[in-house]
């Protein structure tokens, strides 16, 4: 029996904070209540307590994500096809700039290849970091917008708000000590670039597999890498600002006025307008 269309009188009037919920509400969700539970199961079955809660959130994210599609079904037509897929690798293939690039620096700033096998612990928080950051700052933010938001005038706002909050959520890094500040600015930077880059895709072909997927595997190398480089000279910071930056540009490319309004046909379409 199909469900009827649901009633979201709270999401339909508070635009922002709606937005606001879904995003760090889903974060906070997934990561510290879903993770941090399953976690200690985990624990308690002889994983590793970080480990444990990495690989909770991770389940924690997928959940978010069929929440919110289970929460606005059927008006939201969330199955995404084979072409939906595709073009979402293609669109960000772009991104492998970055890891050809990463490679070799990281090689010549070692002295060595500087790759090696990843810990459980960073292999299952990279997978959490994939899964959960994007159900957070793309899935959840973005389709809700496309749903409230029907102008092209605002398809830049559905990029740059989930893009920033993804950046700026990064400083919480900072209550770890793990970073100094110019460290922890330079990493928020680095990741408001990635975040619009990657928001343009999933704006442009609401797709979000891949993006999880892409998001873990890098994650997996830099993690990989930070095992056998312990500093970087100022310059390599410089070239991934350039890089990153580039990126975002490219990102607004794949937004372009030109293209608003298949932009706006394709998501007329995922929530049941047209």
């Amino acid at each position: 029996m199909e469900r009827k269309q649901g009633v979201h009188k709270f999401f339909d009037k508070h635009t922002l904070a709606g937005l606001i919920i879904l995003m760090f509400g889903g974060m906070l969700l997934a990561q510290i209540i879903i993770g941090g539970l399953l976690g200690f199961l985990l624990s308690k079955a002889g994983i590793g307590l970080k480990t444990g809660i990495a690989l909770g959130a991770s389940i924690g994210g997928i959940l978010i994500v069929f929440l919110h599609f289970f929460r606005f079904s059927p008006e939201y037509r969330w199955k995404s096809g084979k072409e939906d897929f595709l073009n979402t690798f293609r669109l960000l293939s772009p991104f492998l700039i970055f890891w050809i690039t990463y490679i070799p620096i990281d090689t010549y700033c070692a002295g060595r290849f500087p790759f090696g096998p990843v810990a459980p612990a960073s292999l299952a928080a990279a997978l959490s970091a994939g899964i959960c950051e994007e159900a957070a700052f793309r899935e959840l933010p973005i389709s809700y917008m496309a749903r409230q938001w029907k102008e092209g005038k605002y398809i830049p706002a559905m990029v740059l708000i989930p893009g920033v909050a993804f950046g700026l959520i990064h400083l919480s890094n900072g209550i770890m000590g793990s970073r100094d500040i110019v460290g922890l600015l330079l990493q928020a930077g680095f990741s408001i670039f990635f975040g619009i880059f990657f928001s343009a895709v999933y704006l442009r072909t609401g797709c979000i597999w891949p993006l999880m997927f892409t998001h873990a595997l890098h994650d997996i190398l830099v993690f990989s890498a930070a095992y056998y480089v312990d500093d970087l000279p100022d310059w390599v910071a410089v070239v991934w600002l350039i890089i990153e930056g580039g990126l975002a540009i490219y990102g607004f490319y794949l937004i372009r006025k030109s293209k608003r309004a298949e932009i706006l046909a394709f998501w007329d379409k995922k929530w049941s307008r047209t």
